[in-house]
């Protein structure tokens, strides 16, 4: 196991799911949203038989959609991550806006300093952001996490696309307060791509696609979060291999 877990105090560790229209939408035999369902489940074996407890979350682009506090029982984990597709709004029921949220409109240090300035007063307040297009669920996500004094650890597993800013403001902010992160990242071409032989033009997509994933998962590692590239083929022990190898 990596050094986090080879101490022997328990480490209190929140999932955090996304669940956003491009979580759930594939081309192929599994979508990403129901391989970051099964990853979740493999993580939360691993780490709960390690006497860990595990807390849930799981968000789409407006508003949390499932929260379990943390936990060493599988069975409420089980239950909700299982339960998924049965609480998602249909995509009729959600307006769609590629507006982006309030918050980002202003430039990054004083972002960042707004950021930290109003959360503790809507994380005490159970207080949500009100705007209806532009309250994110990684916000609220966010927000929750903070009412958990416990948790040291988060991981979160996406794919970085419908709220790409928004996500990497939380990151900044769970960061500055000390969080370790885990960053399980999920390229959509592994998912949305079946054809065996692709055109100039697909592949053309594919790199500019590749080239600026990069150059955000660049800026990300330069805070020191762990980040796994995930391919459908991926199981929760690889993950921790992974960041074992990265972290010796």
């Amino acid at each position: 196991m990596t050094k986090l877990y080879e101490k022997h105090e328990t480490i209190d560790t929140t999932i955090l799911v996304d669940c956003s229209r491009t979580m759930r939408r594939s081309s192929t035999e599994h979508s990403k949203l129901e391989h970051a369902t099964v990853l979740a489940l493999h993580l939360t074996k691993i780490l709960q038989a390690l006497r860990h407890n595990v807390s849930l979350i799981s968000y789409d682009e407006h508003k949390v959609l499932t929260s379990i506090k943390p936990t060493h029982h599988y069975t409420p984990i089980y239950h909700a991550l299982t339960d998924l597709p049965s609480i998602i709004p249909s995509p009729n029921t959600i307006p769609f806006t590629t507006t982006e949220p309030l918050l980002l409109s202003r430039e990054a240090p004083e972002q960042q300093t707004f950021l930290q300035t109003i959360f503790p007063f809507l994380a005490k307040g159970n207080r949500t952001i009100r705007h209806p297009t532009q309250a994110t669920g990684i916000y609220e996500a966010l927000r929750i996490l903070l009412l958990d004094n416990k948790t040291k650890h988060v991981i979160i597993l996406t794919d970085m696309e419908t709220t790409q800013q928004a996500l990497y403001n939380c990151l900044n902010l769970a960061h500055a307060r000390k969080y370790r992160l885990w960053l399980l990242l999920f390229f959509t071409p592994y998912y949305n791509t079946s054809e065996t032989q692709l055109t100039a033009e697909q592949l053309e997509h594919l790199y500019i696609l590749k080239k600026r994933r990069d150059e955000f998962i660049i800026k990300l590692k330069r805070q020191h979060i762990d980040i796994v590239e995930l391919a459908p083929q991926t199981e929760g022990g690889k993950i921790l291999e992974t960041i074992k190898r990265t972290n010796p």
